[in-house]
Formats: structure tokens, sequence, C-alpha cells
């Protein structure tokens, strides 16, 4: 039976499945619209997971760490694990994931991961921590993975929506084969702060950016209606994402790390976009979502 938590202000009401600490709702009671996917598993089955130990796929699903071999399935393991509730208030909820004996054949570290979900007026505010509580130095990757309803506005189609860059981009596309990065396109986004979601635009799975200039993007109807921003400061790598034309929803994701390249072979500690933490150090990082049209 899944356990969901609720929370609520004047503008938004959440709700967190303890089930990999993720978010499954994003209503506003103003608006009466429900801005996240609802997991339907006819295009896809999650709303928002969180991506960790790693983002995106390895290959051939295996890591290895000084010279001995793990299995790791896409994505990591966070997302399908039961986290707990450890502190909750009327603004905010944190749930916390330890390893245990499960995590330790797949991912050989001690550690903690923390969720924290705070309303801030129109504003839901998304805190990730990690502790090394080993007594080495551990290796992650984190990532976000949020669907929203796209088209949500009625009586309009996806094709009409854009993304906007809040600056001018030009930046190169890295494109997926098999889970993969096989190789980028050049300039995919040149001078411009504009992105249409037009068909064919997944065509190549995901769009996947590194370092770019913007932190905040905004989902926008063609009418001028801008309906909500995602901002990430510090992530270097960002995603986005719909499983086909015909699905109505569009995934904007942040990440601290990247899938492995085809035919590259590297030792975990050397694998792109990797974070490292000393022994009782922590790592933290937000994003936000903010409701432009409430």
């Amino acid at each position: 039976m899944e356990k969901v938590t609720s929370l609520q202000n004047e503008y938004l009401q959440i709700k967190v499945n303890a089930k990999g600490a993720e978010l499954t709702s994003l209503f506003s009671p103003k608006s009466q619209l429900e801005y996240l996917w609802q997991a339907d598993s006819t295009y896809w089955g999650r709303h928002a997971p969180v991506l960790f130990p790693i983002v995106g796929r390895l290959a051939d699903d295996r890591f290895q760490v000084r010279q001995t071999s793990h299995q790791l399935s896409q994505h990591g393991f966070a997302r399908d694990m039961p986290f707990e509730l450890i502190d909750r208030s009327d603004e905010h909820l944190t749930f916390e994931l330890l390893n245990n004996v499960d995590t330790i054949e797949k991912y050989p570290y001690i550690f903690s991961l923390q969720i924290s979900y705070r309303l801030k007026g129109k504003t839901l505010e998304i805190v990730y921590r990690v502790e090394n509580r080993d007594d080495k130095t551990i290796y992650f990757s984190i990532g976000a993975h949020p669907a929203f309803n796209c088209p949500i506005l009625p009586d309009t189609k996806k094709e009409e929506y854009q993304l906007t860059f809040e600056k001018k981009e030009t930046a190169h596309q890295y494109f997926l084969q098999e889970g993969l990065i096989a190789g980028k396109e050049e300039n995919f986004l040149n001078e411009t702060s504009r992105l249409p979601l037009h068909k064919g635009l997944f065509a190549k799975d995901a769009l996947i950016f590194k370092d770019l200039v913007s932190k905040k993007i905004t989902l926008t109807h063609q009418n001028g209606e801008h309906i909500l921003s995602l901002h990430f400061p510090g992530f270097p790598y960002f995603g986005i994402w719909s499983k086909s034309e015909e699905a109505p929803f569009v995934c904007l994701e942040p990440w601290f790390g990247i899938a492995d390249t085809q035919g590259v072979t590297l030792d975990f500690i050397e694998k792109e976009g990797i974070q490292s933490l000393e022994r009782s150090e922590e790592f933290l990082a937000t994003y936000s979502i903010v409701i432009e049209n409430i």
C-alpha cells in the first residue's frame, strides 16, 4: 500500500509518496490545475523520480570500483526504495534513505540521502542532501526527473507550447542510443531563448545539454501565458524529454551526472559528471518549481 503525505498552502498542494520520496502531485487550488504528470502507464508510469546514485544508463548496466564490478540499472535504485519521513512542518517534508544490505550489493558505500520539499508561496523548493557516512570517499550522481502536464490549459495542444530559456543559448545537444550517449548535434541551440515543442523534437530520445548559461526554464503557451518555471542553479547538466509526440507531458530534468558514453569504459570514480564526498562531508543541491499562472 502506498504511503502518501500531503502539504498545502494558499497556492499549492503537493503529495509525496514514501516510495522513492517521489512527488506525485503539484496542484493549485486557485487555478484548479494539476501541473504534474499523473503517471498514466500508457505513456510513462512515473511522476517525478529521483535519480540516484547514477543518472542515465551505465554501459552493460555495470560499473567498477577498485576492480570490483557492480550491477546497477538505469537511474539507480533510490526511485524504487522506501524512504522514511523524518521531519515535517506546515511548510516542509523531509524524507531519508539509508544504505542497507540490498544497496551495498549494488553500490558499495554507506550514505544518507535526504530529499526535502518546501512550499514558499507559489514556489515548491526541492533540496537534495547526500551525506558520506563511510570511512572512505564515496562517489555518486543525482538528478531530478519531474514530468509536467503538457498541454495543460483547456483546449490546447502540446505543439502550441514552448520552453523559454532565461538567456539566449548556443549549445550542443547530446543524444542517446539505447540509453547511452552516442554523439552530439552541433549548435542545436543557436543564439536563441526559445525551444518550441514541435513534433519530432524527441525523435532521438531526450535532449541533453551541458553547462547551459540559463539557470531557469519556463514552460509557455503560444498565447504568451507562462505556466511554470524551473530554477536549477548549480546543476551542470539538463535533460528535456517526452515519451512520444502523443505523450501529454514534458520532463524538465536538472542533473549532477550523465549516462555513459558508448564505447568508453571508465572506473566509476572517473565517470563524467560523478560527484565525490570525503568522509563526513555533505552534498547539497536545490531546484525550484514556480507556478506562474496563479
